[in-house]
């Protein structure tokens, strides 16, 4: 009885422990540029649900939220969930959830997440405006405040430095963040139905 008991557990572990190899060698090659790439129209929907994302992506690598006083990172979301968090994937990829809905598909960093219409993380200012064209204002010399976000501005904080700006496209659907006029993140809206 004690060997069956020792060889039943031993061939859980041993099936978890598979499974586990097999998780970590594919995951990354699924989310390679060219898959991510593949499926974001897809995602670049209106209303599209949480359920569709990860139907789409596969399951996030962990949750992101922050409680009002600390950001926290697990593999599950707590009971009740809460109100806002992001899904967390390979690359600097996520996406925002708010109230239950799906808001953002974001993608941060440095030459990784993926790339939209010919535009990626490092596309210049210039290759955005001759893309989506020119926002309907800009203001220069002024830090970047996101709590005072306008549509249709972008925003340049010239300093010390070529400058930091965030730029809103007038359909207010994409929007990008600049570093020294370089792309750092990009974020696709994603309206209600």
């Amino acid at each position: 009885m004690k060997f069956i008991i020792i060889f039943i557990s031993a061939s859980i572990v041993l099936v978890l422990a598979m499974l586990g190899i097999h998780h970590f060698r594919t995951y990354p090659q699924k989310f390679s540029r060219q898959f991510v790439d593949n499926k974001i129209p897809q995602l670049d929907q209106p209303g599209v649900t949480i359920e569709q994302v990860m139907h789409t992506l596969g399951p996030p690598v962990q949750y992101l939220w922050n409680d009002g006083k600390n950001d926290h990172r697990a593999t599950k979301l707590p009971q009740p969930a809460p109100d806002t968090y992001s899904l967390v994937y390979p690359f600097a990829i996520s996406v925002f959830v708010a109230h239950g809905r799906v808001q953002e598909l974001r993608s941060e960093g440095y030459n990784s997440g993926f790339s939209w219409h010919g535009l990626f993380l490092s596309s210049s200012l210039d290759s955005v405006l001759a893309t989506v064209g020119k926002p309907s204002q800009t203001i220069v010399g002024q830090r970047m405040d996101w709590s005072k976000e306008v549509d249709g501005v972008l925003y340049k904080d010239i300093g010390g430095e070529k400058g930091n700006c965030y730029y809103c496209r007038p359909d207010q659907n994409v929007r990008f963040f600049f570093l020294n006029y370089n792309v750092m993140a990009m974020y696709l809206m994603i309206p209600a139905n």
